[in-house]
């Protein structure tokens, strides 16, 4: 199986998690940061793609936004993960998450 794992870290908290997942994948795994690999690849060659990210200013990261964005009709026809990494924890997590998605 072929994993891609797309993740934006601003203090290296997403980045974290992303090595910890990584770990646990079987077969090859291509981790990419959006915001500082300038790595060429098809969503199309990878059988699980996993999202990441955190809730930055209120937001999740513009760059996963846009990743989502440009290839969700790909995105739907795989095995699908996301993960979103915040500072709170319990209902000031939760509650982060839901304002955070419904933003544009």
């Amino acid at each position: 199986m072929k994993t891609l794992i797309v993740y934006c870290s601003s203090h290296g908290t997403t980045e974290k998690a992303v090595q910890l997942v990584s770990e646990w994948m079987e077969g090859d795994v291509l981790a990419v940061d959006m915001k500082r690999d300038k790595i060429t690849f098809d969503v199309r060659d990878y059988d699980f793609v996993i999202i990441g990210g955190s809730i930055r200013a209120g937001s999740i990261q513009g760059k996963i936004k846009h990743f989502i964005g440009k290839h969700y009709d790909e995105l739907l026809t795989k095995k699908l993960g996301l993960f979103l990494c915040c500072w709170h924890d319990g209902e000031t997590a939760l509650e982060q998450f839901d304002a955070a998605s419904l933003r544009n």
